[in-house]
């Protein structure tokens, strides 16, 4: 397999997530989310790829300024063919002042002068105008009709035509009279942003022909993986979980091995095999219904990973699993300090905290690697006594199983005899079943406490370690953080 296969693949996930990254939603274009908002007085800069549209000095050095900070949070658009009126939004009602359509362009400069200029010539339709068109109009469209049937092929004479004559035939009682216009002009008719303002009821049955461009943050949830497979797009790669996702050697089979896991918590026989089961392979796919400890799996697995000096990443498609398995990591597993919780905005804040901390030497400890040793040996040792005891538990149900199927059956004679006598001396000066049992319990919560204390001066053994060699970067991280 060579890497350009790979890079091709993840170049098609990349398009894949680019194209569901330009249904932007926008429900009013002159609203807050919509940052510098500027009307161009020509729909030229619409009209195909290629034409370059000048803007005012003083706005685009603006943009250009706001964009060398924040073009990977932040994207230039323009709204075209509003509609104006209010909507339910949660329950409350909203002003709205839709776009039918939505370009995204780009910001040029060249000679101190700055231009816009068009990234896709095809914009994507604004679900929020369809919204508010089935709001105020009866229709049996939907919206993926709606989109197909309005988008223009270009915003020449014919494409005007098609638009006005559209809306004719499924939105008979809306106003497109200015549309006309532009039929022999690329001049925006109206003043948009005063048609915005007006308070004249009139304009809400009025398709109003005008542009605005603004900035708009992009969808959160597509920007970052946009941003990472554009990143992973241009290098030679070399990761094997990627090589082996996308080309699995299906001919090698493995036979996972068991192993001992230690982790500050009692597992099922099933939640240990997907531990043996990542030491096998890149991947592993656990399935089960709510309840059956998927959650709790992970957190153990993670604490795992994390006392070895790794670092883990878990995703998840909502932040509430994101917040389960944390839970269950600093309050299950007893672990607070050793996760940082991303689902809101504000970690940037905690964490800028905990690495100024760091740095400061502030909860650090200098854990000497003989107490890590000493912890492992008796981890060990605390193992070998389970295990022994187990196997002794395991041996005691056969010998249980001997005895209630020999005396169920009363047998009599000599040999008999010996036989009860035997069985009976075993069972009364042997291990007792609640002995060892109890001997189990003890080791089990002597186990846990031990791994605990591991995991947590391990940690800091490997924080320390970091923190001399790699200062530095901390502080890199502490002021971009900061910035």
């Amino acid at each position: 397999m060579h890497p350009e296969q790979l890079n091709r693949i993840i170049s098609f996930y990349k398009d894949c997530y680019l194209h569901d990254f330009r249904a932007v939603n926008v429900l009013n274009f002159m609203g807050k989310k919509v940052e510098k908002p500027y009307a161009p007085e020509s729909f030229k800069l619409l009209t195909g790829m290629g034409v370059w549209f000048s803007v005012e000095e003083e706005w685009g050095k603006e943009m250009a300024a706001e964009l060398a900070i924040h073009s990977k949070e932040k994207s230039l658009y323009a709204g075209a063919f509003f509609l104006k009126g209010r909507m339910k939004v949660l329950g409350k009602d909203t002003k709205a002042f839709c776009p039918l359509f939505l370009y995204e362009l780009e910001l040029k400069e060249e000679d101190e002068l700055y231009f816009l200029t068009l990234v896709n010539p095809i914009p994507s339709v604004n679900p929020s105008f369809f919204e508010l068109l089935r709001n105020n109009y009866e229709t049996d469209l939907n919206l993926e009709q709606f989109s197909e049937m309005v988008l223009p092929p270009n915003l020449n004479f014919s494409g005007i035509d098609g638009m006005i004559t559209f809306f004719s035939t499924y939105f008979k009682e809306l106003d497109v009279h200015w549309l006309k216009n532009l039929m022999v002009s690329d001049r925006v008719p109206i003043d948009i942003q005063a048609k915005y303002r007006s308070r004249d009821k009139k304009l809400e049955s009025i398709l109003l022909p005008g542009i605005i461009v603004g900035l708009l943050e992009k969808p959160s949830g597509s920007r970052g993986i946009i941003n990472e497979l554009n990143e992973l797009s241009k290098k030679k790669i070399n990761l094997p979980v990627l090589q082996h996702l996308f080309f699995p050697n299906e001919n090698v089979i493995k036979h996972p091995a068991e192993r001992e896991v230690n982790v500050p918590a009692c597992l099922s026989g099933n939640q240990k095999k997907v531990f043996y089961s990542m030491d096998t392979y890149h991947e592993t796919v656990v399935v089960g219904p709510p309840g059956t400890g998927k959650s709790f799996t992970i957190a153990a697995l993670a604490s795992e990973l994390m006392a070895d000096g790794k670092s883990v990443l878990i995703a998840s498609k909502n932040n509430q699993a994101g917040r389960v398995v944390a839970s269950k990591i600093e309050n299950d597993l007893g672990l607070k300090g050793l996760v940082v919780k991303t689902a809101h905005a504000s970690y940037k804040k905690s964490l800028t905290s905990k690495i100024k901390n760091i740095l400061m030497g502030i909860r650090v400890k200098d854990v000497p690697k003989r107490r890590i040793t000493e912890l492992e040996n008796h981890l060990q040792k605390i193992n070998r006594s389970i295990s022994k005891d187990e196997e002794l538990l395991r041996k005691r149900s056969e010998q249980e199983k001997t005895w209630g199927n020999f005396y169920s059956e009363e047998k009599t004679g000599f040999i008999n005899k010996i036989k009860s006598n035997w069985y009976s001396f075993q069972k009364f000066n042997g291990d007792q079943v609640w002995d060892v049992e109890k001997r189990l319990r003890l080791n089990e919560e002597s186990r846990i406490k031990t791994t605990k204390k591991y995991f947590k001066d391990k940690f800091q053994y490997f924080l320390r370690i970091q923190l001399n060699n790699r200062r530095a970067e901390f502080q890199q991280l502490l002021d971009a953080l900061s910035e």
